[in-house]
């Protein structure tokens, strides 16, 4: 199973890159920030960049607090192998090359370029990501567990809402 999702940081801000750096860079459509999740069989994920084909990389697998990630070509590493974790409305991403480091955006910075390494999870914000399921244009797709009772405003790229007229539904300013 496959999907392709943006991975956002915090401050409005997603993973993206700097070459073959993994860094955090304010919202764009930019391939850059563009994720493809395949399913490997043991759980994990590869998490393939859109703009360069090339695969979430924690350099040389090595399990270190303060290890760069990068992006690279497929090598079959545990490095390059993501598994997803669940934290209150957010996810945690741990590489399978280690038991006690996870996604980290450094320094729990927020501005552009930051950089995006492992660290020894505290559970911070810094070590907390959304996962936003989109199709490869990044048009939004069905949320992931959304629940069954909520209430939602509907709006069209008009700026207008949809709204109940009688049996029927009609744009409303």
């Amino acid at each position: 199973k496959e999907f392709y999702a943006k991975i956002g940081a915090s401050e409005g801000k997603n993973l993206s890159l700097s070459g073959d750096n993994v860094i955090i860079f304010g919202t764009s459509k930019a391939p850059a920030q563009l994720w493809r999740f395949v399913r490997q069989s043991d759980g994990s994920y590869e998490i393939i960049n859109q703009k360069k084909g090339t695969i979430l990389t924690v350099t040389d697998s090595k399990d270190a607090s303060g290890t760069n990630v990068v992006i690279s070509a497929d090598k079959d590493a545990k490095g390059q192998r993501w598994f997803i974790y669940k934290s209150g409305s957010e996810y945690m991403l741990r590489p399978a090359c280690s038991t006690t480091c996870v996604l980290d955006v450094a320094g729990n910075g927020t501005a552009d370029m930051t950089n995006v390494q492992i660290y020894k999870n505290n559970n911070s914000d810094a070590q907390k990501f959304t996962i936003s399921k989109v199709d490869n244009y990044f048009n939004a797709v069905s949320p992931a567990d959304i629940g069954t009772n909520f209430y939602a405003k509907i709006s069209s790229e008009l700026g207008k809402n949809l709204s109940l007229s009688g049996d029927n539904v009609i744009l409303y300013p």
